[in-house]
C-alpha cells in the first residue's frame, strides 16, 4: 500500500532537476569527461525516483522491491565519477581493457548479492518495518561483505579526489576549477558516509541522492558561469605545459603568477621569480615585458616577428587574458623559438643561390656542348657523305659507310644526353601551336617507313581528320611517339606495330587524347616493367643498341606536358605503351589555313612585298637579298638607322639582327613597339636573326616584342618557312634544284652545306663566294680580330668574332667553331689561348680560300657552258 511521505517531496524535486541539468549538459557534447558526467547523473536521477517512490510504501514488500531495484543503479555512480575525474584531468589513457573490467567487479558483485538477499547474509539482511516513528521505515542489517564494497566506494571518491588535485598542482591557474569539482565529490560522499553511521535529519532517511543534485547543480553553474568544460585540463595540458613556447603569466598587477615547464627548463631562473613584480626580473626579460605591455591593447594581440635574447631568436605574442565578462584578468607572453628555422632559412637561401649558381653552370655547358659536340659531328658526317660520292673503291665505301654510320649513331646518342640533360635542369619548355593529329601521325610514318619496310613486318598508322586542332608543342610530341614507335620496331621481328590515337575526354575547350603504341615483339618480364623507363637501362635480353635514354626522356616529356604514361607487357607476346595528354584546344581558323596549306592551296605573296633588313654583316645582307631577289629588299647597317627609315616609309616585314653597333636589334624592336615611337607601324612583323641558338634567347626575342626567330648561317627552307608563318602566306621563291656532285668533290671543306643552305641555287651560292673573297669579306673581320687581340679588346673581339661566325659558317664548320671560341673567349676576357686559336682560323681561311676560288672557276664555267649551248 502506498501513502504521501512528505519525506519523498525534496528526493523528487532533486531528480527533477537532475532531469534538467542533464538536458543542458548536452550543449557541451564534445568536452572531455561530459559524458561520464552525464551517466553519473543519469544514474543519481534514477536512484532519486525509486528512493522517492520507496519510501511511500508501507508494507514491507514494496519497500524491499524497490530497495533493490534502487541498489541495481547504486554501485556504479562512484564509477562514473571515477571516469569522469580521469578523461576530465586528461588521465583517459591509464584506463586499459582490463583495468576497466576490474573498476566493476566488486559493483557487479554487490549488485548480484543484493538481489540474492534471500539466500544469504553476505550484502544485507533481517529486513523489518519500524513503525515507532510518525512515519513508518525500513530497518536492515549490513552484511561483510556491504563493509568491502563501502570501502571500495571510498577509495574510488578518494582517488578521485586524488586526481583532481594533482592536476591542480600541475597547473596552479586552475585553482577554481579544482575546488568545484572536488565539492561535488565530497558532498554526496560525506552524506553517504553520514547515513551509513546512522546520523540524518530524520530516522534512516537517507539524503545522499538530494546532495548528488546538489553536486550536479554546483556543476551546472560552474558550466554556465565559468565554462568549466569548454577550457577542461586536457586542452591545458596540451596549449600550457606541453608546448615547447616559454610561456609567462602575469596578473592585472603585472606580477609574474604562472609558467610553464618548458620556460622552467630552459631559464631556471624564473622558478623562483614567482610572486615578483615585472621590474623585479632579469633584466633582458622585463625590458621586453615592460614594452610589450605597453603596446598590446584589450582585444588585439601584440606580435613581435623577430626577438634576439642571448643567443636565441624568439617569435613573441602577447595577449591579454580576459574573463567571460570581458575583465582583464592579466597578460601571457608566448615565445617560439625560432633560431633553427632562421638557421634553416639561411641554411636553404645558400643552398638556393648554390644550386642556382649550378643551374646557370650547366645551361653554360649546355650551350657550348651543344654546339662544341654537334659541329664536329656535322663536319664527320658530311665529310664521309661527300667522300662517298667520290670515285671511292668498294673497300674505302666499305669503311666509310661504317664511319658514316657510326657518326650518326654516336650523334643520335649526344642529342638524347643533351635532351635528358635540359629536361633534368628545367631548361626545356613546351611550346604551344597549333596542330593537326594527322599531320604528326604522317610524318612519324615517313620517318618509319625505312626501317619497318627493311624489317618486313606490318605497320597501321591511324590516320584521321576527326580529331579537334589541338595546342601543343609539336615536336616534342613527334619526338615521344617516334622513340616509342621506335622502341618498338627495333625489338619487332615479326608481326605488327601499330599506332592508335583516341579521344579520352572532351569538352568545349579542352581533349584528352591516349596515343597507343602496340608491338608483337619480344615483350618485357613483369618484373623488369618498372626498370624500363629509368635512365641508361635495357631490360632485354637482346641487346639492340642505343642509349637506354629514349624512354626516359618520353616520361619526362610526356609529364611536362601533364600526362601519364604507363605499359603493359608479356615476354614473347609484345608490348603496348600507351599514354594520356590534356591538350587545349586550336582555332578553327588555323585549321583552315593549316589545310590550304597542305594542299599547296595558298595564294602566294604578292611581288611587291617590302622587306626592311637590318644587318651590319655586308655578306649576310647579300645573302638575304639573294634570298629575297623576288621582293622588295631595302638594307640598313644599324637598329639606329632602321628606326629612321620605319619612321618614314612603311614595310611589310623586318628582319632584325640581334647584335649591332650603336644600336642593337633588342633595343630597336622596343622602339618599333612604343608607341609614342614616331614609327608608322608599330605592329610591323619582326623577324629576329642571330648566331645564338639557345632557347633562351629565342624567348628573350620573343619576350620584347619580335614575331619569329631564325639563326645564322641562315638556311634559306628556315627563313621561308618563318615568313610563311609570320605573315600566314606562301612565298613565291624558285629556287634550283641542280645539283653537281662533281663540283662538290673538289673541295674538302664541304660546300654542299653552302649549297643545302641556299637551296642549291648556284647563281647565289656563286655571289656568296665572291662576296666572301673580297675586301670587304673575310679579310675585313679577321682584320677586326687581329686588332681586338693586339689591344686586348675584349668586347670588340666578341663582336668581331661573331660577325664573322655566321660568314664563315656557310663554308666551314671547323671555321665556325674556331670563330665561336673567339667570342667566346671576348665575352670571358680570356685571352690566354686567343693567339693559337687566331692563328689556326686564319690557317684555315688560307686553305679554304684557294679551294673557294677553283669553285668559282667552276660554277663561270658551268655557266658559260650553259650559255654556250
Amino acid at each position: 500500500m502506498i501513502v504521501f511521505n512528505p519525506l519523498s517531496i525534496p528526493i523528487f524535486i532533486s531528480a527533477v532537476v537532475g532531469i534538467g541539468i542533464i538536458i543542458y549538459s548536452r550543449r557541451f557534447k564534445n568536452a572531455p569527461g561530459i559524458k561520464f558526467f552525464r551517466y553519473m547523473m543519469i544514474l543519481a536521477v534514477i536512484w532519486a525516483f525509486l528512493y522517492s517512490v520507496e519510501i511511500c510504501f508501507t508494507n514491507i514488500t514494496g519497500r524491499i522491491i524497490f530497495a533493490v531495484i534502487r541498489f541495481f543503479y547504486l554501485p556504479y555512480i562512484s564509477v562514473t565519477l571515477f571516469l569522469f575525474c580521469l578523461e576530465y584531468t586528461g588521465n583517459i589513457s591509464w584506463l586499459t581493457s582490463r583495468r576497466l573490467i576490474l573498476i566493476f567487479i566488486i559493483p557487479v558483485f554487490a549488485t548480484i548479492l543484493s538481489i540474492t538477499f534471500p539466500f544469504h547474509n553476505f550484502f544485507r539482511y533481517d529486513f523489518e518495518m519500524d513503525l515507532s516513528g510518525t512515519l513508518p521505515v525500513l530497518k536492515y542489517k549490513n552484511g561483510f561483505f556491504f563493509y568491502i564494497y563501502f570501502v571500495y566506494v571510498c577509495l574510488l571518491i578518494l582517488l578521485s579526489l586524488f586526481i583532481l588535485v594533482k592536476s591542480y598542482r600541475k597547473q596552479k591557474i586552475f585553482f577554481r576549477d579544482t575546488i568545484i569539482l572536488s565539492l561535488g565529490i565530497l558532498m554526496p560522499f560525506l552524506s553517504d558516509l553520514l547515513c551509513n553511521f546512522g546520523i540524518t535529519p530524520y530516522r534512516l532517511y537517507n539524503f545522499t541522492s538530494i546532495t548528488f543534485i546538489f553536486t550536479g547543480f554546483l556543476y551546472w553553474q560552474a558550466f554556465k558561469r565559468f565554462q568549466i568544460f569548454t577550457a577542461a585540463p586536457i586542452a591545458r595540458n596540451t596549449v600550457f605545459d606541453n608546448i615547447q613556447d616559454l610561456v609567462f603569466v602575469f596578473d592585472i598587477s603585472n606580477i609574474l603568477v604562472d609558467i610553464n615547464y618548458a620556460l622552467e627548463n630552459t631559464e631556471p631562473v624564473f622558478k623562483k621569480s614567482i610572486g615578483l613584480p615585472v621590474n623585479q626580473l632579469p633584466q633582458k626579460w622585463a625590458e621586453i615585458f615592460q614594452s610589450c605591455l605597453i603596446e598590446v591593447s584589450n582585444s588585439n594581440p601584440f606580435i613581435m616577428e623577430e626577438i634576439i635574447i642571448g643567443s636565441a631568436i624568439y617569435h613573441l605574442t602577447v595577449s591579454k587574458i580576459l574573463n567571460n565578462k570581458n575583465h582583464i584578468k592579466g597578460t601571457i607572453f608566448l615565445f617560439h623559438d625560432i633560431s633553427k628555422r632562421k638557421e634553416a632559412e639561411n641554411a636553404l637561401k645558400e643552398a638556393k643561390e648554390s644550386a642556382e649558381a649550378a643551374s646557370r653552370a650547366k645551361s653554360e655547358f649546355l650551350a657550348n656542348m651543344s654546339h662544341e659536340i654537334r659541329t664536329p659531328m656535322n663536319a664527320i658526317i658530311g665529310l664521309s657523305k661527300i667522300l662517298l660520292d667520290m670515285n671511292s673503291t668498294e673497300e674505302q665505301k666499305k669503311y666509310l659507310n661504317i664511319i658514316n654510320a657510326a657518326g650518326n649513331n654516336l650523334l643520335s646518342i649526344i642529342n638524347d644526353i643533351l635532351d635528358l640533360s635540359k629536361i633534368e635542369a628545367g631548361k626545356i619548355d613546351i611550346e604551344s601551336q597549333s596542330i593537326i593529329i594527322s599531320d604528326i601521325l604522317n610524318d612519324v610514318q615517313n620517318i618509319l617507313y625505312p626501317s619497318i619496310h627493311a624489317k618486313g613486318i606490318e605497320f597501321l598508322c591511324e590516320k584521321t581528320d576527326s580529331f579537334p586542332i589541338i595546342n601543343t608543342d609539336p615536336t616534342r610530341l613527334k619526338q615521344i611517339i617516334l622513340n616509342l614507335a621506335n622502341n618498338a620496331v627495333k625489338f619487332t621481328y615479326q608481326g605488327m606495330v601499330s599506332i592508335n590515337v583516341s579521344i579520352e575526354n572532351e569538352t568545349d575547350t579542352q581533349v584528352t587524347l591516349s596515343f597507343t603504341v602496340k608491338d608483337t615483339g619480344i615483350g618485357i618480364p613483369k618484373e623488369k616493367i618498372e626498370q624500363l623507363f629509368q635512365p641508361f637501362s635495357q631490360v632485354s635480353k637482346v641487346k639492340a643498341g642505343g642509349t637506354g635514354l629514349g624512354l626516359t626522356i618520353s616520361k619526362k616529356l610526356v609529364e611536362l606536358m601533364g600526362g601519364t604514361i604507363s605499359l603493359e607487357s608479356e615476354e614473347n607476346k609484345g608490348s603496348n605503351f600507351r599514354f594520356v595528354i590534356p591538350f587545349e584546344k586550336g582555332f578553327l581558323s588555323q585549321h583552315e589555313e593549316h589545310i590550304q596549306e597542305s594542299s599547296n592551296d595558298r595564294q602566294a605573296i604578292p611581288i611587291d612585298l617590302k622587306i626592311l633588313v637590318v644587318e651590319d654583316n655586308i655578306f649576310n645582307q647579300e645573302v638575304i637579298k639573294g634570298f629575297l631577289k623576288k621582293y622588295q629588299v631595302y638594307l640598313s647597317k644599324s637598329g639606329k638607322e632602321a628606326i629612321k627609315i620605319l619612321e618614314n616609309e612603311s614595310f611589310d616585314l623586318v628582319l632584325m639582327d640581334i647584335q649591332m653597333p650603336e644600336m642593337d636589334g633588342i633595343t630597336a624592336t622596343k622602339i618599333i613597339r612604343d608607341q609614342n615611337s614616331k614609327v608608322l607601324n608599330h605592329n610591323i612583323p619582326i623577324i629576329a636573326m642571330t648566331a645564338y641558338a639557345m632557347k633562351e634567347d629565342r624567348d628573350v626575342c620573343l619576350q620584347f616584342g619580335m614575331n619569329g626567330y631564325i639563326t645564322k648561317p641562315i638556311d634559306l627552307n628556315k627563313l621561308t618557312q618563318e615568313i610563311e608563318r609570320i605573315l600566314s602566306t606562301k612565298l613565291n621563291i624558285e629556287t634550283s634544284v641542280e645539283h653537281d656532285e662533281n663540283m662538290a668533290n673538289q673541295a674538302l671543306f664541304a660546300p654542299s652545306n653552302l649549297f643545302n643552305l641556299v637551296n642549291h641555287d648556284k647563281s647565289l651560292a656563286l655571289k656568296m663566294i665572291k662576296k666572301f673573297l673580297e675586301d670587304e669579306g673575310c679579310f675585313k673581320y679577321l682584320s677586326r680580330i687581329k686588332k681586338a687581340i693586339d689591344h686586348k679588346e675584349a668586347e670588340k673581339l666578341k663582336e668581331a668574332a661573331h660577325s664573322f661566325k655566321s660568314m664563315i659558317g656557310y663554308f666551314s664548320n671547323s671555321g665556325e667553331e674556331l670563330a665561336f671560341e673567339l667570342e667566346e673567349m671576348g665575352k670571358k676576357n680570356d685571352f690566354s689561348n686567343v693567339n693559337e686559336t687566331y692563328t689556326a682560323l686564319t690557317e684555315l681561311i688560307t686553305k679554304i680560300i684557294p679551294l673557294l676560288k677553283d669553285l668559282v672557276r667552276d660554277l663561270e664555267k658551268k655557266d658559260n657552258d650553259k650559255d654556250t649551248h
